[in-house]
């Protein structure tokens, strides 16, 4: 994220714009903000790039520039809905390999691959759908 300072809008509120993703000669796509959106959404884009382990698309920041335009609270609803979403996955991952590994006492090493390739096919199978959509 790098927010710069732009001037004054035709209300003579402050706008800052992200230049990570601002393009001067689309101005009308977005990434313009007054003063009171930046706290809101430098919070909405740090923590998604930070859950998702990336730096955001120009769609998915154009996005959080526009719910950043909303109400405070729904902000951080949004925000903690992403923390929450995050941590659970990463709890029932940690789970989801104890149980493999707990789960039979004659552990067999080629059964436990097995098992952990076809989650590895499913998880790329959903993550290729999800794309498409």
């Amino acid at each position: 994220m790098n927010l710069q300072y732009k001037g004054q809008n035709a209300r003579g509120r402050i706008v800052w714009i992200d230049a990570d993703y601002y393009d001067q000669s689309r101005p009308h796509e977005g990434f313009e903000m007054e003063e009171w959106q930046t706290p809101s959404y430098r919070e909405l884009v740090e923590t998604a790039e930070r859950c998702i382990g990336r730096k955001l698309t120009k769609e998915e920041a154009r996005t959080m520039n526009w719910l950043s335009s909303g109400d405070k609270s729904t902000c951080s609803n949004i925000t903690r809905f992403i923390k929450e979403a995050f941590e659970k996955g990463q709890v029932e991952k940690q789970s989801s390999i104890d149980s493999d590994v707990d789960s039979d006492d004659d552990f067999n090493e080629t059964e436990h691959l097995s098992r952990k390739f076809e989650r590895f096919k499913k998880m790329a199978e959903g993550l290729k759908a999800s794309k498409d959509v």
